[in-house]
């Protein structure tokens, strides 16, 4: 982003990255914010039982916890986190319940002791590799955020 941003003559008005409980990517978010660019997360649930192996963080105690609380889904509660760590959301679904579900997450706000908590989940595991683009000199992955 610092090379793009150093370099280009009209600057990025979004970032579209993934984002999920396993990769939060909190210090991307921060540093789009400080450079006015918004962050749209893809892959907001990390593909629950992914061929890969990546953890699925719904059945911790954290989240089980939070959607007790606030009568929520552990989806809901994902991307309420999302949505308050600063990034707007594509979820994908096929399913009119899920579609309807996933909008229902205005109606509660997470405490900042709550996202600190969820925050502590993450494994930085990443869904989305490009392994294809690995060995370019620009692999965007190498790299902090």
């Amino acid at each position: 982003m610092e090379r793009l941003i150093s370099t280009a003559q009209v600057k990025p008005a979004n970032n579209q990255v993934e984002v999920s409980l396993n990769l939060n990517q909190k210090a991307l978010i921060k540093f789009c914010k400080e450079h006015n660019i918004a962050v749209t997360g893809y892959s907001p649930f990390g593909n629950p039982g992914n061929s890969r192996g990546l953890d699925n963080l719904w059945n911790t105690t954290v989240i089980q916890e939070l959607s007790c609380k606030y009568n929520k889904t552990p989806a809901q509660v994902t991307l309420r986190f999302i949505l308050q760590m600063g990034s707007a959301i594509i979820s994908k679904s096929v399913t009119k319940s899920r579609i309807k579900e996933n909008i229902e997450i205005f109606d509660f706000n997470l405490t900042l002791s709550e996202t600190s908590k969820i925050q502590a989940l993450e494994t930085g595991n990443r869904l989305i590799t490009y392994e294809s683009a690995r060995n370019d000199k620009f692999y965007p992955f190498n790299i902090p955020y």
